[in-house]
């Protein structure tokens, strides 16, 4: 039978597991199916080679604003260069507030190249 926690406190909770095994209830649990969404295509589409990471300062809202450090994927031979997923909303999300504060600005991002 589980052991009902939900009147336990944090530290109650951690001193119950300190002391049991989660193996201890597979007994009782019940198996379950999930499904997974569809996976980030982490490949070019012109050579289909795994794009790699870096991670690149981005300007948005036309320069008003860098992104440090943003994660993009690019083609070993150059194919392509595109934000990583969640640079991609971030970027989003980004530009949606400042579009509320500044109305009439088109959204636009570019990436600050290297100065050496």
């Amino acid at each position: 039978m589980m052991v009902e926690r939900a009147d336990m406190t944090r530290e109650e909770e951690a001193a119950f597991w300190a002391t049991h095994d989660s193996a201890d209830y597979w007994d009782d649990s019940e198996p379950v199916e999930i499904e997974l969404g569809p996976r980030p295509d982490n490949r070019c589409p012109v050579c289909g080679g795994v794009l790699l990471s870096r991670y690149r300062d981005v300007e948005i809202a036309g320069g008003q604003v860098v992104l440090r450090e943003v994660r993009e994927l690019y083609c070993r031979e150059g194919h392509i260069v595109r934000l990583a997923p969640e640079a991609q909303r971030l970027v989003k999300a980004l530009e949606a507030v400042l579009q509320l504060a500044s109305p009439g600005r088109s959204p636009a991002f570019r990436r600050v190249e290297e100065t050496t």
